[in-house]
Protein backbone atom coordinates (compact mmCIF):
# COMPACT_ATOMS: atom_id res chain seq x y z
CA UNK A 1 0.00 0.00 0.00
CA UNK A 2 1.05 3.45 -0.54
CA UNK A 3 0.41 7.12 -1.37
CA UNK A 4 0.00 8.85 -4.94
CA UNK A 5 -0.27 12.47 -5.54
CA UNK A 6 -2.72 13.14 -8.78
CA UNK A 7 -3.06 16.93 -8.99
CA UNK A 8 -4.12 18.53 -5.93
CA UNK A 9 -5.52 15.24 -4.30
CA UNK A 10 -3.74 12.23 -2.59
CA UNK A 11 -5.04 9.14 -3.51
CA UNK A 12 -4.54 5.51 -1.58
CA UNK A 13 -3.09 2.47 -3.90
CA UNK A 14 -3.01 -1.23 -3.04
CA UNK A 15 -1.95 -4.52 -4.01
CA UNK A 16 -3.85 -7.76 -3.53
CA UNK A 17 -3.50 -11.16 -4.18
CA UNK A 18 -6.84 -11.11 -6.75
CA UNK A 19 -3.81 -9.74 -9.59
CA UNK A 20 -5.35 -6.19 -9.43
CA UNK A 21 -4.26 -2.43 -7.78
CA UNK A 22 -6.95 -0.50 -6.91
CA UNK A 23 -6.62 3.10 -6.45
CA UNK A 24 -8.78 4.72 -3.85
CA UNK A 25 -9.84 7.70 -2.26
CA UNK A 26 -9.18 8.00 0.84
CA UNK A 27 -11.40 10.80 1.96
CA UNK A 28 -15.08 8.62 -0.02
CA UNK A 29 -14.10 5.15 0.74
CA UNK A 30 -14.40 4.83 -3.42
CA UNK A 31 -12.04 2.97 -6.03
CA UNK A 32 -11.34 5.00 -8.57
CA UNK A 33 -10.00 2.99 -10.64
CA UNK A 34 -9.07 -1.22 -11.14
CA UNK A 35 -5.31 -1.79 -12.47
CA UNK A 36 -5.19 -5.13 -14.25
CA UNK A 37 -2.75 -6.87 -16.11
CA UNK A 38 -1.23 -9.12 -13.84
CA UNK A 39 -1.07 -12.55 -13.85
CA UNK A 40 -0.50 -13.30 -10.18
CA UNK A 41 -0.14 -11.87 -6.52
CA UNK A 42 0.97 -8.28 -6.69
CA UNK A 43 3.31 -8.36 -3.75
CA UNK A 44 4.26 -4.22 -3.68
CA UNK A 45 3.36 -0.06 -4.88
CA UNK A 46 4.99 2.69 -5.22
CA UNK A 47 4.60 5.69 -6.54
CA UNK A 48 7.54 7.68 -8.48
CA UNK A 49 8.30 10.97 -9.42
CA UNK A 50 9.79 10.97 -12.89
CA UNK A 51 11.78 13.63 -15.22
CA UNK A 52 9.09 15.95 -16.49
CA UNK A 53 7.44 16.24 -12.24
CA UNK A 54 4.81 13.73 -13.55
CA UNK A 55 3.80 11.05 -10.57
CA UNK A 56 3.48 7.55 -11.33
CA UNK A 57 2.52 4.00 -9.92
CA UNK A 58 4.62 1.15 -9.73
CA UNK A 59 3.50 -2.11 -8.76
CA UNK A 60 5.85 -5.07 -8.49
CA UNK A 61 4.06 -9.24 -8.90
CA UNK A 62 4.68 -12.66 -8.45
CA UNK A 63 4.38 -13.10 -12.10
CA UNK A 64 7.49 -11.83 -12.48
CA UNK A 65 7.05 -8.39 -13.99
CA UNK A 66 7.01 -4.70 -12.86
CA UNK A 67 4.48 -2.68 -14.13
CA UNK A 68 3.91 1.23 -14.34
CA UNK A 69 0.71 3.00 -14.67
CA UNK A 70 -0.95 6.16 -14.95
CA UNK A 71 -2.72 7.09 -11.60
CA UNK A 72 -4.88 9.55 -13.33
CA UNK A 73 -6.60 7.51 -16.22
CA UNK A 74 -5.40 4.20 -14.64
CA UNK A 75 -4.10 2.53 -18.06
CA UNK A 76 -0.77 0.68 -18.21
CA UNK A 77 2.42 2.71 -19.61
CA UNK A 78 5.46 -0.11 -19.21
CA UNK A 79 6.20 -3.48 -18.24
CA UNK A 80 9.71 -4.12 -16.76
CA UNK A 81 10.28 -7.48 -17.42
CA UNK A 82 13.65 -9.26 -16.42
CA UNK A 83 13.70 -10.98 -13.60
CA UNK A 84 13.19 -14.76 -13.84
CA UNK A 85 10.98 -15.62 -10.81
CA UNK A 86 8.57 -13.54 -8.82
CA UNK A 87 9.19 -9.92 -7.75
CA UNK A 88 9.19 -9.26 -3.77
CA UNK A 89 9.18 -5.94 -3.73
CA UNK A 90 9.33 -2.14 -5.59
CA UNK A 91 10.61 1.42 -4.63
CA UNK A 92 11.84 4.51 -6.22
CA UNK A 93 15.47 5.37 -5.12
CA UNK A 94 17.42 8.67 -6.70
CA UNK A 95 20.64 8.10 -8.61
CA UNK A 96 22.51 11.62 -9.08
CA UNK A 97 19.46 13.66 -11.26
CA UNK A 98 17.20 10.91 -12.02
CA UNK A 99 15.28 8.87 -10.24
CA UNK A 100 14.89 4.88 -10.78
CA UNK A 101 13.02 2.01 -10.09
CA UNK A 102 14.65 -0.67 -7.83
CA UNK A 103 12.81 -4.07 -8.04
CA UNK A 104 13.97 -7.39 -5.71
CA UNK A 105 13.21 -10.69 -7.15
CA UNK A 106 12.97 -14.37 -6.01
CA UNK A 107 15.88 -14.85 -8.41
CA UNK A 108 18.09 -13.41 -6.08
CA UNK A 109 18.69 -9.98 -7.61
CA UNK A 110 17.92 -6.53 -6.92
CA UNK A 111 17.35 -4.67 -10.98
CA UNK A 112 17.29 -0.87 -10.99
CA UNK A 113 15.26 0.26 -13.97
CA UNK A 114 14.98 3.77 -15.63
CA UNK A 115 10.94 4.66 -15.14
CA UNK A 116 11.48 6.74 -18.30
CA UNK A 117 12.64 4.58 -20.94
CA UNK A 118 12.08 0.85 -19.60
CA UNK A 119 16.00 0.19 -19.74
CA UNK A 120 17.14 -2.26 -17.29
CA UNK A 121 20.25 0.36 -15.62
CA UNK A 122 21.78 -2.05 -13.48
CA UNK A 123 21.13 -5.45 -12.00
CA UNK A 124 22.98 -6.70 -8.22
CA UNK A 125 23.88 -10.04 -7.10
CA UNK A 126 25.02 -11.85 -4.61
CA UNK A 127 23.78 -12.31 -0.65
CA UNK A 128 22.79 -8.52 -0.71
CA UNK A 129 20.37 -9.01 -3.20
CA UNK A 130 18.46 -12.13 -1.50
CA UNK A 131 16.07 -9.37 -0.53
CA UNK A 132 12.54 -9.42 1.00
CA UNK A 133 11.99 -5.88 0.99
CA UNK A 134 13.63 -2.86 -0.35
CA UNK A 135 13.45 0.87 0.25
CA UNK A 136 15.33 4.47 0.12
CA UNK A 137 17.08 6.21 2.60
CA UNK A 138 18.59 9.02 3.11
CA UNK A 139 22.23 9.13 5.30
CA UNK A 140 23.51 12.39 6.02
CA UNK A 141 22.08 13.64 2.13
CA UNK A 142 23.16 10.34 0.57
CA UNK A 143 20.75 8.05 -1.58
CA UNK A 144 20.84 4.75 -0.47
CA UNK A 145 19.14 1.73 -0.89
CA UNK A 146 17.98 -0.66 2.39
CA UNK A 147 17.63 -4.40 1.25
CA UNK A 148 16.48 -6.75 3.92
CA UNK A 149 17.02 -10.65 4.00
CA UNK A 150 16.83 -13.78 6.32
CA UNK A 151 18.54 -12.07 8.60
CA UNK A 152 20.08 -9.11 7.86
CA UNK A 153 19.58 -5.59 6.50
CA UNK A 154 22.00 -4.20 3.89
CA UNK A 155 22.83 -0.72 2.61
CA UNK A 156 23.77 -0.33 -0.67
CA UNK A 157 24.83 2.20 -2.89
CA UNK A 158 22.31 2.55 -5.44
CA UNK A 159 24.97 4.42 -7.92
CA UNK A 160 27.39 1.24 -8.17
CA UNK A 161 24.94 -2.12 -6.19
CA UNK A 162 27.97 -2.19 -3.85
CA UNK A 163 26.82 -2.96 0.03
CA UNK A 164 28.02 0.02 2.02
CA UNK A 165 27.31 -1.94 5.39
CA UNK A 166 25.20 -4.63 7.03
CA UNK A 167 23.05 -3.13 9.71
CA UNK A 168 22.64 -5.39 12.92
CA UNK A 169 21.15 -8.77 12.38
CA UNK A 170 17.77 -9.26 14.56
CA UNK A 171 14.94 -12.07 14.51
CA UNK A 172 13.89 -11.82 10.76
CA UNK A 173 11.73 -14.97 10.48
CA UNK A 174 8.65 -16.04 12.65
CA UNK A 175 7.79 -14.13 16.42
CA UNK A 176 5.11 -15.90 18.17
CA UNK A 177 6.03 -14.30 21.42
CA UNK A 178 6.46 -11.07 22.92
CA UNK A 179 6.07 -8.94 25.86
CA UNK A 180 6.75 -5.67 27.26
CA UNK A 181 7.85 -4.24 30.57
CA UNK A 182 9.97 -1.53 32.97
CA UNK A 183 13.08 -2.36 34.59
CA UNK A 184 15.02 0.63 35.94
CA UNK A 185 12.84 3.39 34.61
CA UNK A 186 13.42 1.70 31.35
CA UNK A 187 10.25 0.30 29.14
CA UNK A 188 12.40 -2.63 27.47
CA UNK A 189 10.37 -5.50 24.80
CA UNK A 190 11.40 -9.19 24.89
CA UNK A 191 10.69 -11.21 21.73
CA UNK A 192 11.57 -15.01 20.64
CA UNK A 193 10.93 -16.53 17.72
CA UNK A 194 11.93 -19.94 15.38
CA UNK A 195 15.75 -18.93 15.92
CA UNK A 196 15.21 -20.43 19.45
CA UNK A 197 16.37 -17.40 21.11
CA UNK A 198 14.91 -14.39 23.32
CA UNK A 199 15.82 -10.56 22.32
CA UNK A 200 15.18 -8.00 25.03
CA UNK A 201 15.16 -4.74 22.81
CA UNK A 202 14.76 -0.79 23.78
CA UNK A 203 11.27 0.23 21.87
CA UNK A 204 12.13 3.84 21.20
CA UNK A 205 15.44 2.93 19.52
CA UNK A 206 15.33 -0.37 17.82
CA UNK A 207 18.90 -1.44 20.14
CA UNK A 208 19.28 -5.12 21.16
CA UNK A 209 20.24 -4.78 24.95
CA UNK A 210 20.41 -8.96 25.67
CA UNK A 211 20.39 -11.94 23.53
CA UNK A 212 18.79 -14.58 25.70
CA UNK A 213 20.22 -17.87 24.28
CA UNK A 214 19.57 -21.70 26.07
CA UNK A 215 16.42 -22.94 24.23
CA UNK A 216 16.94 -25.72 21.70
CA UNK A 217 13.75 -25.05 20.11
CA UNK A 218 10.96 -22.24 18.87
CA UNK A 219 10.34 -20.09 21.83
CA UNK A 220 6.55 -19.67 21.92
CA UNK A 221 5.69 -17.35 25.26
CA UNK A 222 7.12 -14.72 27.11
CA UNK A 223 6.18 -12.95 30.31
CA UNK A 224 7.40 -10.45 32.61
CA UNK A 225 7.58 -10.98 37.07
CA UNK A 226 9.13 -9.12 39.31
CA UNK A 227 10.30 -11.10 42.50
CA UNK A 228 11.90 -8.98 45.10
CA UNK A 229 12.24 -6.03 42.97
CA UNK A 230 14.06 -8.32 40.31
CA UNK A 231 12.31 -8.04 37.02
CA UNK A 232 12.76 -11.13 35.24
CA UNK A 233 11.35 -12.71 32.09
CA UNK A 234 9.71 -16.24 31.72
CA UNK A 235 10.37 -17.61 28.09
CA UNK A 236 8.38 -20.90 27.41
CA UNK A 237 9.40 -23.34 24.28
CA UNK A 238 8.25 -25.93 21.53
CA UNK A 239 11.16 -28.46 23.80
CA UNK A 240 8.89 -28.29 27.10
CA UNK A 241 11.21 -25.93 28.93
CA UNK A 242 10.29 -22.87 30.73
CA UNK A 243 13.20 -20.96 31.67
CA UNK A 244 13.68 -17.66 33.79
CA UNK A 245 16.34 -14.74 32.94
CA UNK A 246 17.52 -11.55 34.63
CA UNK A 247 16.12 -9.20 32.48
CA UNK A 248 19.19 -6.48 33.53
CA UNK A 249 22.06 -8.60 32.81
CA UNK A 250 20.74 -11.51 30.57
CA UNK A 251 21.90 -14.49 33.01
CA UNK A 252 19.47 -17.60 33.00
CA UNK A 253 18.35 -17.51 36.67
CA UNK A 254 16.22 -21.23 36.40
CA UNK A 255 14.97 -23.98 34.28
CA UNK A 256 11.86 -25.34 34.88
CA UNK A 257 11.59 -29.23 33.84
CA UNK A 258 8.32 -30.92 34.22
CA UNK A 259 6.40 -30.42 30.60
CA UNK A 260 7.08 -33.07 27.85
CA UNK A 261 5.16 -30.87 24.75
CA UNK A 262 5.36 -27.67 23.79
CA UNK A 263 4.82 -24.69 26.29
CA UNK A 264 2.11 -22.11 24.74
CA UNK A 265 1.62 -19.60 26.83
CA UNK A 266 3.44 -18.27 30.18
CA UNK A 267 1.97 -15.56 33.07
CA UNK A 268 2.57 -14.17 36.74
CA UNK A 269 0.20 -14.70 38.95
CA UNK A 270 0.12 -12.85 42.31
CA UNK A 271 -1.59 -14.73 45.25
CA UNK A 272 -1.36 -12.46 48.27
CA UNK A 273 2.21 -11.74 48.46
CA UNK A 274 3.68 -13.98 47.00
CA UNK A 275 4.15 -14.31 42.95
CA UNK A 276 3.82 -17.74 40.57
CA UNK A 277 4.44 -18.89 37.80
CA UNK A 278 1.85 -19.98 35.44
CA UNK A 279 2.32 -22.09 32.13
CA UNK A 280 -0.05 -23.81 29.32
CA UNK A 281 1.43 -26.66 27.44
CA UNK A 282 0.18 -29.04 24.45
CA UNK A 283 0.65 -31.84 26.86
CA UNK A 284 -3.07 -31.27 28.26
CA UNK A 285 -1.94 -29.78 31.31
CA UNK A 286 -1.04 -26.07 32.98
CA UNK A 287 1.39 -25.95 35.68
CA UNK A 288 1.90 -23.60 38.18
CA UNK A 289 5.33 -22.97 39.26
CA UNK A 290 6.78 -21.48 42.40
CA UNK A 291 9.62 -19.42 40.48
CA UNK A 292 12.06 -18.78 43.52
CA UNK A 293 12.24 -22.56 44.18
CA UNK A 294 11.71 -24.02 40.93
CA UNK A 295 8.89 -26.10 42.16
CA UNK A 296 5.46 -27.09 40.24
CA UNK A 297 2.87 -25.79 42.67
CA UNK A 298 -0.41 -27.60 40.90
CA UNK A 299 -0.75 -29.45 38.08
CA UNK A 300 -4.30 -28.30 36.30
CA UNK A 301 -5.38 -31.19 33.88
CA UNK A 302 -7.31 -30.66 30.46
CA UNK A 303 -8.95 -32.87 28.33
CA UNK A 304 -6.73 -31.39 25.42
CA UNK A 305 -3.64 -28.75 24.61
CA UNK A 306 -3.66 -25.37 26.26
CA UNK A 307 -3.22 -22.49 24.08
CA UNK A 308 -3.81 -19.58 26.32
CA UNK A 309 -3.74 -18.89 30.36
CA UNK A 310 -4.08 -15.55 31.90
CA UNK A 311 -4.78 -14.14 35.78
CA UNK A 312 -8.35 -12.92 36.56
CA UNK A 313 -9.18 -10.30 39.39
CA UNK A 314 -13.22 -11.23 40.43
CA UNK A 315 -14.30 -10.17 43.47
CA UNK A 316 -10.82 -9.09 44.92
CA UNK A 317 -10.11 -12.66 44.33
CA UNK A 318 -7.53 -13.72 41.82
CA UNK A 319 -8.27 -16.99 39.29
CA UNK A 320 -6.73 -18.24 36.76
CA UNK A 321 -8.59 -18.79 33.36
CA UNK A 322 -7.66 -21.38 30.64
CA UNK A 323 -8.45 -21.76 27.30
CA UNK A 324 -7.55 -25.58 25.18
CA UNK A 325 -7.52 -26.59 21.68
CA UNK A 326 -11.00 -27.85 20.28
CA UNK A 327 -12.55 -24.94 22.58
CA UNK A 328 -13.80 -24.96 26.54
CA UNK A 329 -12.71 -22.29 28.84
CA UNK A 330 -12.29 -22.85 32.81
CA UNK A 331 -11.57 -20.80 35.81
CA UNK A 332 -9.43 -21.82 38.52
CA UNK A 333 -8.49 -21.07 42.10
CA UNK A 334 -4.46 -21.25 42.08
CA UNK A 335 -4.38 -21.82 45.66
CA UNK A 336 -6.28 -24.85 45.53
CA UNK A 337 -5.87 -25.88 42.09
CA UNK A 338 -9.59 -26.40 41.78
CA UNK A 339 -11.78 -26.03 38.77
CA UNK A 340 -14.60 -23.15 39.70
CA UNK A 341 -16.05 -22.61 35.88
CA UNK A 342 -16.58 -23.48 32.50
CA UNK A 343 -17.19 -21.82 29.36
CA UNK A 344 -18.97 -24.06 28.10
CA UNK A 345 -20.04 -21.19 24.47
CA UNK A 346 -16.06 -21.69 23.50
CA UNK A 347 -16.40 -23.71 21.04
CA UNK A 348 -13.41 -22.70 18.61
CA UNK A 349 -9.71 -22.88 19.28
CA UNK A 350 -9.05 -20.23 21.58
CA UNK A 351 -5.11 -18.62 20.60
CA UNK A 352 -5.02 -15.80 23.04
CA UNK A 353 -6.63 -14.11 26.17
CA UNK A 354 -6.68 -10.70 28.29
CA UNK A 355 -8.87 -9.07 30.48
CA UNK A 356 -10.79 -6.08 30.06
CA UNK A 357 -11.62 -4.10 32.90
CA UNK A 358 -14.37 -2.08 33.51
CA UNK A 359 -16.10 0.25 36.15
CA UNK A 360 -19.14 -2.42 36.33
CA UNK A 361 -17.40 -5.72 35.85
CA UNK A 362 -14.43 -7.94 34.71
CA UNK A 363 -14.70 -8.73 31.16
CA UNK A 364 -12.37 -12.01 29.69
CA UNK A 365 -11.76 -11.65 26.20
CA UNK A 366 -11.12 -14.28 23.91
CA UNK A 367 -9.93 -15.00 19.94
CA UNK A 368 -8.77 -17.66 18.00
CA UNK A 369 -9.31 -19.42 14.74
CA UNK A 370 -12.16 -18.03 12.85
CA UNK A 371 -11.11 -14.24 13.57
CA UNK A 372 -14.26 -13.39 16.41
CA UNK A 373 -13.39 -11.50 19.65
CA UNK A 374 -15.78 -12.63 22.07
CA UNK A 375 -16.01 -10.74 25.24
CA UNK A 376 -17.23 -12.42 28.38
CA UNK A 377 -18.62 -11.75 31.86
CA UNK A 378 -16.05 -13.41 34.39
CA UNK A 379 -18.48 -13.88 36.97
CA UNK A 380 -21.73 -15.60 34.99
CA UNK A 381 -19.53 -16.49 32.36
CA UNK A 382 -21.63 -15.16 29.61
CA UNK A 383 -20.82 -14.13 25.89
CA UNK A 384 -21.36 -10.02 26.73
CA UNK A 385 -20.84 -9.14 23.17
CA UNK A 386 -18.14 -9.81 20.03
CA UNK A 387 -16.05 -7.86 17.45
CA UNK A 388 -15.87 -8.57 14.11
CA UNK A 389 -13.91 -7.66 11.13
CA UNK A 390 -10.86 -9.65 10.73
CA UNK A 391 -11.20 -12.20 7.67
CA UNK A 392 -8.33 -14.51 9.72
CA UNK A 393 -7.57 -16.28 12.77
CA UNK A 394 -6.94 -13.80 15.26
CA UNK A 395 -3.73 -14.78 16.98
CA UNK A 396 -2.58 -11.88 19.57
CA UNK A 397 -4.54 -9.79 21.84
CA UNK A 398 -3.65 -6.56 24.29
CA UNK A 399 -4.98 -4.11 26.21
CA UNK A 400 -3.78 -0.61 25.04
CA UNK A 401 -4.05 2.67 26.57
CA UNK A 402 -2.72 5.59 24.76
CA UNK A 403 -3.69 8.68 26.64
CA UNK A 404 -5.73 6.96 28.81
CA UNK A 405 -8.50 5.64 26.58
CA UNK A 406 -8.36 2.33 27.36
CA UNK A 407 -8.48 -0.11 23.77
CA UNK A 408 -8.04 -3.66 23.03
CA UNK A 409 -5.63 -4.59 20.31
CA UNK A 410 -5.79 -7.45 17.95
CA UNK A 411 -3.15 -9.08 15.57
CA UNK A 412 -4.36 -11.57 12.69
CA UNK A 413 -3.80 -13.71 10.12
CA UNK A 414 -5.06 -11.45 8.29
CA UNK A 415 -2.31 -8.87 8.14
CA UNK A 416 -3.87 -6.71 9.72
CA UNK A 417 -4.06 -5.07 13.58
CA UNK A 418 -7.41 -3.56 14.60
CA UNK A 419 -8.22 -0.96 18.03
CA UNK A 420 -11.26 -1.95 19.07
CA UNK A 421 -13.55 -0.05 21.70
CA UNK A 422 -14.86 -2.96 23.66
CA UNK A 423 -17.53 -0.43 25.45
CA UNK A 424 -18.74 0.20 21.73
CA UNK A 425 -17.75 -3.04 20.21
CA UNK A 426 -16.77 -1.01 17.34
CA UNK A 427 -13.20 -1.03 15.21
CA UNK A 428 -11.28 2.35 16.21
CA UNK A 429 -8.62 1.36 13.52
CA UNK A 430 -7.37 -0.84 11.20
CA UNK A 431 -3.85 -0.77 10.55
CA UNK A 432 -2.37 -2.83 7.62
CA UNK A 433 1.00 -4.89 8.39
CA UNK A 434 3.24 -6.64 5.88
CA UNK A 435 2.71 -10.05 7.14
CA UNK A 436 0.76 -12.22 9.05
CA UNK A 437 0.32 -10.58 12.71
CA UNK A 438 1.41 -13.73 15.30
CA UNK A 439 2.35 -11.73 18.97
CA UNK A 440 1.38 -8.06 19.54
CA UNK A 441 2.98 -6.03 22.67
CA UNK A 442 2.12 -2.64 24.19
CA UNK A 443 4.70 0.31 25.14
CA UNK A 444 3.67 3.48 25.65
CA UNK A 445 2.34 4.88 22.54
CA UNK A 446 3.95 2.33 20.46
CA UNK A 447 2.47 -1.15 19.24
CA UNK A 448 5.19 -3.70 18.22
CA UNK A 449 3.34 -6.55 16.21
CA UNK A 450 5.86 -9.62 16.21
CA UNK A 451 4.70 -11.62 12.04
CA UNK A 452 5.83 -14.23 10.62
CA UNK A 453 8.58 -12.46 9.26
CA UNK A 454 9.89 -9.98 11.62
CA UNK A 455 8.48 -7.46 14.14
CA UNK A 456 6.58 -4.19 12.79
CA UNK A 457 6.66 -1.12 15.38
CA UNK A 458 3.76 1.38 14.71
CA UNK A 459 3.13 4.55 16.78
CA UNK A 460 -0.33 5.27 17.48
CA UNK A 461 -1.51 9.04 16.68
CA UNK A 462 -1.93 11.39 19.62
CA UNK A 463 -5.21 12.32 18.54
CA UNK A 464 -6.87 8.73 18.88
Amino acid sequence: MCTVDVGDRTLLASASADETVLLWDPVTGRALHVLEGHSDWVNGVCSVRVGDGSVLLASSSVDGTVRLWDPVTGELMTTFRGHREGVNSVCSVRVGDSVLLASSGADQTIRLWDPMTGDNVRTIHGSVAASYELCAVDADGRPLLASRSDDVIWLLDPATGEPVAPLASGQADEIPAMCAFTTHGRTLLASGGDDCSVRLWDPATGEVTHTLAGHADWVRALCSLSIDGRTLVASGSDEGMVRLWDARTGDLVRTFTGHFKAVYAVCSVRIGDRTLLATASADHTVRLWDPELGSTVWTLQHDHGVYTVCPVDLGGRTLLATAADGGGGRLWDPVTGEAERTFTEVVEDVYAMCVWQTNRRTVLVTAGGCGTVRLWDGATGKVVGTLEGHASAVNALSVFDPGGRGLLVTASSDRTVRLWDPDALATVMEIPVQHPGLAVACAGRRLVVGLDHGLQALRVNKAL
